[in-house]
């Protein structure tokens, strides 16, 4: 297996850009960053910290990956936050992923 974490991050992002409702909170094309631009419009998504971990065993290898998803608003109060948290969930947790160069075992929320 190969280090998959960018990999990981594109099928995320591509996952993200084609949910409807994660457009209706994040716009289209979806406010989703690596790095915010200057004078970025909100609210926007950025990538957080990333994590990847060897997962190996006997007879397969394999990385147990995790980052975070860091949500940003002007909206006074967590309302629009949770709107968009609830989008990322939907379109994320429990849902396959289309890893180029690697299988894809499960996604998580937490």
């Amino acid at each position: 297996m190969t280090y998959a974490l960018r990999a990981v991050q594109d099928a995320v992002q591509s996952k993200l850009a084609a949910d409807s409702a994660v457009q209706a909170a994040l716009g289209s094309p979806v406010r989703l960053y690596d790095h915010a631009p200057p004078a970025t419009a909100y609210p926007f998504v950025r990538y957080g910290d990333q994590r990847a971990a060897a997962l190996d065993a006997k007879d397969m290898t394999g990385m147990d990956i995790s980052f975070t998803l860091e949500c940003y608003s002007r909206y006074r109060g967590r309302k629009e936050l949770r709107q968009i948290e609830e989008a990322l969930y939907t379109a994320l947790h429990n849902q396959t992923l289309a890893v180029s160069g690697a299988g894809f075992g499960q996604c998580q929320f937490e």
